[in-house]
């Protein structure tokens, strides 16, 4: 796992971006974290993008989950 924190110009809180390689399909993963978390009241799993708008200044925590799609062709072109 890569662990990426970004820095902000705010007073509470963390904004990280974190990747790391997993088989399972995105629908899967996000119904594991929405289980996990279904008994947090300040924590919502999105597949969208956050926005620090969303979080400055709040109790909340947004974790979006984010599938990166293998390429249709390499880098030389091949299938």
């Amino acid at each position: 796992m890569i662990f990426v924190p970004n820095r902000g110009d705010f007073t509470r809180g963390i904004f990280a971006t974190l990747y790391t390689k997993v088989e399972e399909n995105l629908e899967g993963l996000v119904a594991k974290y929405e289980a996990f978390y279904a008994d947090q009241p300040f924590v919502t799993v999105t597949t969208t993008y956050i926005n620090m708008k969303q979080v400055v200044q709040t109790n909340k925590c947004i974790i979006s989950l984010m599938k990166k799609r293998k390429p249709d062709f390499d880098y030389f072109g091949n299938r």
